[in-house]
């Protein structure tokens, strides 16, 4: 009895392999900012309340929980980074004294 070979062997080089690492490594270095996706997060019922009241005031157009939670923790961020380097230029700067 024969069986038939059903896997397809194909030759892979090494520039091949290389430029497919390449491109893996380049899709997980750079995230979209587009790309969207579902995270679990648990926030108190009574600072949700909070949100949508302030959504419903003063939320801009096309704005809801989900952009006002994203761009809240973008700034966030970007403020702790800011903090962090001033406390350790501060730290550096007494090292150096």
């Amino acid at each position: 009895m024969q069986f038939k070979n059903t896997k397809r062997e194909t030759p892979n080089s090494p520039d091949d392999l290389e430029a497919l690492d390449a491109k893996f490594t380049d899709s997980i270095q750079k995230p979209d900012k587009e790309t969207k996706k579902y995270y679990t997060l648990f926030l108190s019922q009574e600072t949700m309340s909070k949100l949508e009241q302030y959504l419903q005031e003063f939320g801009r157009f096309k704005e809801n929980k989900s952009t006002f939670i994203q761009e809240a923790l973008e700034e966030h961020l970007k403020r702790k980074r800011e903090q962090i380097k001033q406390e350790l230029s501060a730290k550096l700067g007494k090292l150096e004294d």
